[in-house]
């Protein structure tokens, strides 16, 4: 059969892919990568310390190995599903910085990567996915296209609320590029219901829909016994996939994980991955029994194995649960601000919750004491809680990770000024300031301003002109630049007052 879409396939050019409208366009050919072939034996060492960052809660480290990984190993879906597995348990909304860094480089694969980045944080969005799938294709990455295709075509079904014709004919391309017939067919449809007047693309499915019968109907394993059941088998395990992807769990599927869960958990009730299992369906499912429920689990493995990480679990579980109470308090609160019953309510829960995570966090350190994550997390909570001394210990060490040397320095220089220790403060300020990659960015600002409010206390109580002086610049650049920035008029205004009685 000479097919009217035999121009699918994937063909010389430019590798921009297309975002036509118009009928079935050609899927653009993969672009040359510059530089960095893959290379899976280095990709496995990156995967095998995610896998254990990622099991001791250490989630943006891991997600950072697991990316960077993936761009060294981009056909491994297995790598993938964890990768995406800790975007979901880390909570995470947006990529970090350090994160984006990873994939900010000219080759096709790093490109490619970060469409996949771009939609791991975006999972209900049918654009970021559809530019993902398309991305994988155009690198000609099979297996990871073939996984990422079905879920992409998923999403744009049920969460985009305005689908565009555009993406059923992009995931489609890449469908006949899979030789995913049925796949193929059913997002072609969704494009033709959008526009039921193209002609063109209502022929091309007449033709797809042919191919699609043969490859599902079992002709290819004619003479074979057994060649319908086969596909139906295979189309069963293809649903129960697409139902488990971690992207579209309805409340049945979502219960019967629990249910299989469970069950393999009692049979094998001290087998640790099991006992994972059950948990991550549990908080899958996320009731406040399932909740509960994993707190008892979690606890019952600790006990029993004397492995921290179950114990780890059930403290986050609890931090969860005390967060989700505090923004319901706060909700009371902003519905009835003159009600002082709300409001003794919302501090009391707050204060109980800053102690909760301080708690939690303490013994998370004490068990991984070489996590700078965990560290500098500590240091922050306990900076709220007032226990400064405390909070430099730890910022003392997290500082020595470059990914929060930065904030370590500014929480230090905070931490310094607010026991007296003001000398230190500017010190590290100083060291930060100079440390600091962009001194325009909003954490180069902020370190500016820091210091420049440091030196001001330090200059009026020490009578210090230099100091003043330093000062000054600094509240002048930071005006110049952004003089919306917090109260930096009044800070220069102080600062000029203070040099000036000074010099008087």
């Amino acid at each position: 059969m000479a097919l009217a879409f035999s121009f699918f396939k994937k063909s010389g050019g430019d590798g921009k892919g297309t975002d036509s409208t118009a009928g079935a366009t050609p899927a653009a050919a993969p672009p040359t990568p510059t530089a960095g072939a893959p290379d899976p034996a280095r990709a496995k060492v990156f995967f095998e310390h995610a896998r254990v960052k990622q099991e001791t809660g250490s989630f943006d480290y891991a997600l950072n190995l697991w990316l960077n990984g993936l761009c060294l190993d981009p056909n491994n879906v297995s790598a993938l599903q964890s990768y995406f597995e800790c975007v979901r348990s880390s909570g995470l909304s947006a990529p970090s910085k350090d994160l984006r860094a990873v994939v900010d480089k000219s080759t096709a694969t790093h490109k490619a990567m970060g469409r996949i980045m771009e939609w791991s944080f975006a999972q209900t969005s049918g654009e970021a996915a559809t530019r993902a799938a398309v991305a994988m294709a155009e690198l000609s990455m099979d297996d990871v296209s073939r996984w990422i295709a079905p879920r992409a075509l998923a999403v744009v079904k049920q969460y985009e609320a305005k689908p565009r014709k555009d993406q059923f004919v992009r995931l489609m391309n890449v469908f006949i590029a899979n030789e995913q017939y049925d796949y193929a067919l059913n997002a072609g449809q969704g494009a033709l219901d959008l526009d039921p007047g193209d002609i063109k693309l209502s022929n091309d499915l007449r033709d797809l829909a042919a191919m699609a019968t043969m490859n599902k109907g079992g002709y290819e394993n004619t003479g074979e016994a057994g060649g319908f059941r086969k596909n139906i088998r295979n189309a069963d395990e293809q649903k129960r996939l697409e139902e488990n992807s971690g992207l579209l769990k309805s409340e049945n599927v979502l219960d019967r994980n629990v249910r299989e869960a469970k069950a393999e958990y009692e049979a094998r009730p001290t087998d640790k991955p099991s006992i994972k299992k059950y948990l991550a369906t549990l908080t899958d499912r996320k009731t406040a029994e399932d909740i509960q429920t994993a707190i008892t689990v979690a606890e019952k493995a600790h006990a029993e194995t004397q492995e921290y990480q179950f114990r780890d679990i059930a403290g986050k579980l609890r931090v969860r649960i005390g967060q989700a109470r505090l923004k319901q308090l706060k909700a009371a609160w902003d519905a009835a601000p003159n009600d002082p019953a709300t409001k003794t309510a919302f501090l009391k829960a707050e204060a109980a919750q800053l102690e909760l995570e301080v708690a939690e966090l303490t013994a998370s350190v004490a068990a991984y004491p070489t996590d700078m994550a965990r560290k500098h997390d500590l240091a922050q909570r306990l900076m709220l809680a007032g226990k400064f001394e405390e909070a430099i210990a730890q910022f003392q060490q997290s500082k020595s990770d470059g990914r929060y040397k930065a904030s370590s320095l500014a929480g230090l220089a905070r931490a310094f000024k607010n026991i007296g220790w003001m000398e230190e403060a500017i010190g590290t300020l100083r060291e930060a300031v100079s440390g600091n990659d962009d001194p325009n960015s909003e954490a180069g600002l902020e370190l500016r301003y820091e210091l420049a409010s440091c030196l001001l206390t330090h200059g009026q109580s020490a009578r210090d002109l230099p100091s003043l002086e330093e000062a000054d610049k600094l509240a002048s650049a930071i005006a110049v630049q952004n003089i919306m920035f917090k109260d930096i008029r009044d800070v220069r205004t102080k600062i000029k007052a203070a040099m000036a009685a000074l010099r008087g």
